[in-house]
């Protein structure tokens, strides 16, 4: 698909985390096309890559699943047995998180024929990787309206970033306090 490249094509970027499902993933998903769209996806685990898009272009990065088949039915990632028409074995793992990418290519079809795209039971983390001081509030590293939107202050795993703010804020950290590194 890669070869003849993109169509009416999205990317979507996402973690699943297997602690929202009692310690095991299933990344499942139903791309539900409208009318007759012929709709074909690739996933790329990107765990631990900080630039991965060089990585997917270039090929140097095989798919994790995938399913190109010239047809307008549903496709996917599933559990069921036996595998549906068009559709992939789902992508099962328990550990830590997993960041993935998901590329939909509307390849043959008009550019406005839509979708459905169902993530079913996937365990889709929506918990911020990211934190930016704003200084709202005071100068206290651990008040969280300090970190804009995110409902926390940084922790071990969530990358903190300061940068000069309009109000003259800095934080003063007190204390211990861990962050991604």
């Amino acid at each position: 698909m890669l070869g003849v490249g993109e169509r009416n094509s999205i990317w979507y970027q996402f973690t699943v985390d297997p602690a929202l499902s009692g310690g095991t993933a299933n990344l499942t998903f139903d791309i539900l096309p409208a009318s007759s769209a012929d709709i074909d996806f690739l996933v790329w685990d990107i765990t631990g890559q900080s630039t991965p898009c060089p990585s997917i272009t270039s090929g140097a990065l095989a798919p994790a699943a995938c399913n190109t088949i010239a047809s307008s039915s549903s496709t996917g990632l599933t559990t069921a047995s036996p595998l549906p028409y068009a559709y992939s074995n789902a992508i099962t793992f328990t550990g830590a998180p997993r960041t993935y990418i998901v590329l939909l290519n509307n390849i043959y079809s008009a550019a406005n024929a839509g979708y459905t795209l169902n993530w079913g039971s996937t365990p889709i983390s929506t918990a911020a990787s990211t934190a930016i001081w704003t200084g709202l509030t005071d100068v206290l590293f651990s008040t969280s309206t300090n970190w804009g939107d995110c409902g926390g202050t940084p922790a071990c795993g969530i990358d903190a970033i300061v940068n000069p703010t309009a109000n003259g804020r800095q934080p003063n950290v007190i204390g211990s306090q861990g962050v991604k590194i």
